[in-house]
C-alpha cells in the first residue's frame, strides 16, 4: 500500500499547557504495545526510520545519542528542565520544524519578526506534513494508534481537526501560577543555546502573557465547537501524578478500550521511576512572582474556574 493511502487510526494528541504532566503522560501512553509514538531519533533521521525493516537503524540511533550528548554539553541545564534521549517519545513541534512553521524556533531563537509571522500563518502545511511524516514512519505497521504531544497545538486546533478529523485530544490541566516559573526556566535554557537568554524577569512576564493567551484560546475553541466534546478528555496534573494508573484507566474508558496487563506493569515501573530530571528543577524552587490585577490574572482565574482547579496567586 502506498504511503499516502495509509490511514492513521484515531490518533491521540496530548495538548495541555507546558509543564502540566504532558511528557509523563506521553511516556505512559507510548508504553502501550497498541500505541506508537515518534521517537527522538526517528524525527532526527526519518529516512532511516521509515518502514518495517529493523536492520541498519542502530547506527542512526547512536548518531542521535551523540548529537544529544553534545546538546547537553552546550546546554548543561537541559536535563533539569527537559531531558531528551534518542529512544524517548518526541514532540510534534520537532516534526513540524521541517516546514519552518514551528514553535520550536520561537522557543530557541528570540526573533520577533518570525514569531509575528508564525502567529499570522496558515498552519495547514505543517499539519499536512506531519500526517505524511507519520504515514511514512508507520509503513508496514499501520495497526497501532499514534500518540502525539505538544502544548503548542493550542495555536492550531482547528487545523489539527481538519487534517486529523478522527483525532482524540487529551488536555492536561494545572494551576497556571505553578507552571510559569518552570516554563520560563525552560525558555531561558533553550534561548541560551544560540545567544544570550535575556533577563529572567522579562522571560517570566512573557511566559505569563503567552500562557494566559493560550488558556483563553483553548476555552474559546471548546465553546465554539461543542460537537467535539466527546473527543476531548480532561486530565488534571494532580490526579496524574497522584495515581497514574487510575488516570490511564479513565482515559482508556473514554477511548473505549482497555489496558493490556503487560502495560499495567510497565505503567507501574514508569511511575516508580518518574523523576528522570537531573538536578534541581525550577518548579521546586521557592516561588517569588508577584501578580497584580490585570488581564493575565483574570484569564488564569477563568481557566481555573472552567476546569475546576484551585487558584492561588504568587507571593
Amino acid at each position: 500500500m502506498g504511503m499516502e493511502r495509509q490511514g492513521l487510526r484515531k490518533p491521540i494528541f496530548i495538548v495541555g499547557m507546558p509543564r502540566s504532566g504532558s511528557t509523563f503522560l506521553h511516556e505512559l501512553l507510548a508504553a502501550d504495545p497498541n500505541h506508537r509514538a515518534p521517537k527522538v531519533w526517528e524525527v532526527m533521521y526519518p529516512i532511516a526510520a521509515g518502514g518495517d525493516e529493523p536492520r541498519g537503524k542502530e547506527p542512526y540511533i547512536r548518531k542521535a545519542e551523540s548529537c544529544l550528548w553534545w546538546f547537553r554539553r552546550i546546554a548543561p541545564r537541559a536535563d533539569s528542565v527537559y531531558p531528551m534521549r534518542a529512544r524517548a517519545p518526541h514532540e510534534c513541534v520537532a516534526i513540524q520544524s521541517y516546514t519552518f512553521l514551528s514553535e520550536e524556533f520561537v522557543s530557541t531563537c528570540h526573533i520577533l519578526s518570525y514569531e509575528a509571522y508564525l502567529r499570522a500563518a496558515d498552519l495547514t502545511p505543517a499539519y499536512v506534513w506531519e500526517k505524511q511524516f507519520l504515514q511514512y514512519l508507520q509503513m508496514g505497521d499501520s495497526q497501532r494508534h499514534w500518540v502525539l504531544k505538544s502544548p503548542d497545538h493550542m495555536h492550531g486546533l482547528a487545523t489539527l481537526f481538519a487534517v486529523f478529523p478522527d483525532a482524540f485530544l487529551i488536555q492536561t490541566h494545572r494551576n497556571p501560577i505553578e507552571v510559569i516559573k518552570s516554563s520560563a526556566d525552560l525558555t531561558q535554557v533553550l534561548r541560551g543555546l544560540y545567544g544570550r537568554p535575556g533577563d529572567p524577569g522579562e522571560t517570566v512576564a512573557r511566559e505569563s502573557r503567552l500562557l494566559a493567551e493560550n488558556t483563553e484560546r483553548f476555552i474559546v475553541f471548546r465553546e465554539r465547537h461543542p460537537e467535539l466534546a466527546d473527543r476531548i478528555i480532561d486530565l488534571k496534573y494532580s490526579e496524574l501524578v497522584a495515581n497514574p494508573l487510575q488516570s490511564l484507566l479513565t482515559i482508556y474508558a473514554r477511548l473505549g478500550t482497555t489496558l493490556n496487563p503487560l502495560h499495567v506493569e510497565r505503567v507501574r515501573q514508569l511511575a516508580s521511576n518518574r523523576s528522570r530530571y537531573a538536578g534541581r528543577r525550577a518548579s521546586a524552587a521557592p516561588f517569588q512572582i508577584k501578580f497584580e490585577k490585570g488581564p493575565d490574572i483574570d484569564k488564569f482565574k477563568r481557566y481555573c474556574l472552567r476546569f475546576d482547579l484551585p487558584f492561588q496567586g504568587a507571593a
